[in-house]
């Protein structure tokens, strides 16, 4: 059960929506940052596209932003590994 639990907490996902004020900026970002970590984390940035009729009333942001503000300064965190392999030992 133990495993169990770890490997939940592991497959998690968070997600961020930007709104860009045309094609040609969206298209921008995605080319600068799609595929790229953030910092030295081992976290990647994975972009998609959402069609304009989705909806996210269901979600409630944890946060949110308009510009960058002054004295913004990035977390500094890194990403545990989480195990791939589990040995499991039977008492059988």
């Amino acid at each position: 059960m133990e495993v169990t639990n770890e490997l939940t907490r592991c497959d998690r996902y968070f997600y961020a929506v930007v709104e860009c004020n045309s094609p040609e900026t969206a298209r921008h970002i995605y080319e600068q940052c799609d595929g790229a970590e953030y910092e030295a984390t081992a976290n990647f940035f994975d972009l998609r596209f959402i069609p304009d009729e989705t909806s996210f009333e269901d979600d409630k942001p944890r946060d949110r932003c308009t510009e960058v503000p002054a004295n913004y300064k990035p977390n500094d965190f890194s990403t545990d590994v989480c195990p791939r392999h589990h040995d499991v030992m039977s008492s059988r």
